[in-house]
């Protein structure tokens, strides 16, 4: 879970998501999922839960992962009220791989488009 955490993270900071600059490219982790920023910490959230913890430690990565979880939905949701871009929603999905699933876009162009040199970092790390 943390490699999976790392990777969709530095991922979605190396390529800012299209719905910020009006482009209808998506590329990359944004074909996976929409919001792979709130991914990453929700992976990380999951990770921590299924770690030998106390308590007190699985209601703080429960919360975690609540947060990112909610927070990607609300995010969709502010985005889609102030900014319909039907493009862009159409050829992504909120849940990973739903929209490659689904055959809306595809797993190799997003494995090809993404940063190769951050992915060998997350590894070594």
């Amino acid at each position: 879970m943390r490699f999976l955490s790392l990777i969709t993270s530095t991922q979605a900071l190396i390529h800012p998501s299209p719905a910020e600059n009006d482009s209808n490219q998506i590329k990359g982790i944004t074909r996976i999922c929409r919001h792979p920023l709130f991914l990453g910490c929700a992976f990380f959230g999951l990770g921590g839960i299924f770690c030998k913890v106390t308590t007190c430690d699985a209601m703080m990565m429960i919360g975690i992962f609540l947060f990112s979880m909610i927070g990607a939905i609300h995010q969709d949701f502010r985005q889609r009220s102030y900014h319909p871009r039907r493009y862009y929603y159409s050829q992504t999905s909120l849940i990973p791989f739903v929209a490659i699933l689904q055959g809306r876009n595809s797993l190799k162009c997003a494995l090809s488009e993404m940063n190769k040199s951050a992915i060998l970092v997350c590894i070594i790390i």
